[in-house]
């Protein structure tokens, strides 16, 4: 995994194609342990599944070691005062699921700086992730999400003189936030809904 972290960018960056591509060093900082340091996330639960606008709510997350051992991590979310009333899926997932499972990914970038700007946002493995997200129509373009659009706008994308250049989301990104490390590899992902009155 720690050959891979750094072994997977750097290939990335040179098969890019891409001639002013120039490494100058890696510097890595490497902590080393006898133990295991391994989790899943087995479930999350809410403690009310109704809420209204800038209302907080709490999350528990819990999480089984290879061991055996569960603990619970408690997540405070406030939902957004601008959120839409109706369904929001909450998802709390670890970075690498939550990155599969992005529609960014699939991609081919124009340029270095559009690439690095990708390999940047890749999600750390050792944390868990939060998003926000509902029923909307929305777009990739590149590696650039644009929810909530607009009927107009995925209209015009969508018409029969056009294909391609585009990947459609059925879900849109209301929110995101990146938990704090955690003692564990954390693997795992789980959607919840609440509906926002």
């Amino acid at each position: 995994m720690a050959a891979g972290s750094i072994a997977t960018p750097v290939a990335a960056l040179l098969s890019s194609g891409f001639d002013d591509v120039n490494i100058k060093g890696i510097v890595l900082d490497i902590t080393t342990s006898e133990e295991k340091h391994a989790a899943t996330l087995e479930r999350i639960s809410l403690d009310r599944t109704e809420v209204g606008r800038g209302e907080n709510v709490e999350i528990q997350a819990y999480v089984r070691t290879d061991s055996g051992k569960q603990f619970v991590e408690r997540i405070p979310v406030q939902i957004p005062a601008d959120a839409p009333s109706g369904q929001l899926m909450i998802m709390v997932g670890d970075g690498a699921t939550l990155q599969e499972s992005s529609a960014a990914r699939v991609f081919v970038p124009r340029d270095l700086g559009q690439l690095v700007g990708a390999i940047n946002k890749i999600k750390k493995n050792d944390r868990l992730y939060l998003r926000l997200l509902r029923p909307a129509p929305g777009v990739v373009i590149g590696s650039s999400e644009l929810p909530n659009l607009p009927p107009s706008m995925v209209a015009t994308l969508n018409n029969e003189r056009t294909s391609g250049g585009y990947t459609p989301m059925t879900l849109s990104q209301v929110y995101e936030r990146e938990l704090s490390p955690a003692e564990f590899v954390i693997t795992g992902q789980q959607v919840i809904a609440v509906t926002v009155k």
